[in-house]
């Protein structure tokens, strides 16, 4: 897709660090990292899923990218999911950095936006591995929700730096541009969140109670990494996809942005 948008006001053109290949026939070639304790079933009984995989097949035509291609999560309806995710094959984030991600979203019509539990589509996820992540996005009663904080190392109770925020309406068979900027600090209340939807801007330098980061239990620094795809109680209901386009990482809003491939 040509460069036609329009950067925001204030907002650079940067540079692009990392971008999936969707040119590629597997999502570990398209430049993702493939865990297999990210493809997570239920019951325990069930094999674990293949990976996602990349595909011209979409609920609607021209999802942003090359090629039109984008990677799939296909949710069977006869088995639960709690973990359906792969990592973009980019590096990780500490303290102090700054980092533009970008990444297009579209649910068909048979994803549940479910109206009863948590869906994570999108998070930093902290080291260490404890608690929930500083930062998700969230798909779920028809919008897109911002959370995170509960376990953060140290906290007592668990939930005292936990939080959630609904950020805007979403439906299905829509491809939602979506770029977000993550400024990391570990301390509580510091750090920052913006979000762009479809060039529109959502959030706007929103500080986490948790911070953006996490640190160890003995004070030492930790580093985030971004997964993406399907993280969810285990009793929303199955069934449908999940489409993943144009993912980005760089150093401005421009060298991620969607609408700018």
């Amino acid at each position: 897709m040509s460069s036609s948008s329009a950067l925001p006001p204030g907002e650079e053109r940067g540079e692009t660090l990392w971008r999936a290949d969707y040119s590629k026939q597997d999502a570990a070639s398209a430049g993702y990292r493939i865990k297999s304790n990210n493809l997570d079933a239920l019951p325990r009984d069930v094999p674990a899923w293949p990976p996602p995989v990349i595909t011209p097949e979409v609920p609607v035509p021209h999802p942003p990218g090359s090629l039109n291609r984008c990677l799939r999560f296909a949710l069977p309806s006869d088995c639960a999911i709690k973990r359906y995710e792969v990592e973009p094959g980019h590096r990780h984030f500490a303290d102090g950095e700054d980092a533009f991600f970008g990444f297009a979203l579209c649910v068909d019509d048979g994803f549940p936006l479910a109206d009863d539990g948590w869906q994570v589509v999108w998070q930093l996820h902290g080291e260490p591995l404890t608690g929930s992540p500083p930062v998700s996005f969230l798909a779920q009663k028809n919008q897109l929700w911002i959370n995170g904080g509960w376990g953060r190392p140290g906290a007592v109770p668990a939930e005292r730096y936990q939080y959630e925020k609904a950020l805007v309406d979403i439906g299905k068979s829509t491809w939602y541009n979506c770029v977000c900027r993550v400024r990391f600090d570990s301390a509580p209340g510091a750090g920052a969140v913006s979000l762009w939807v479809n060039g529109a801007e959502i959030l706007c330098d929103f500080a986490p109670p948790c911070g953006t980061n996490y640190t160890f239990a003995d004070g030492a620094p930790g580093r985030a990494y971004l997964k993406n795809g399907v993280y969810r109680k285990p009793t929303v209901p199955s069934g449908g996809s999940i489409y993943f386009a144009a993912q980005a990482l760089g150093t401005g809003y421009g060298s991620v942005d969607p609408l700018n491939i």
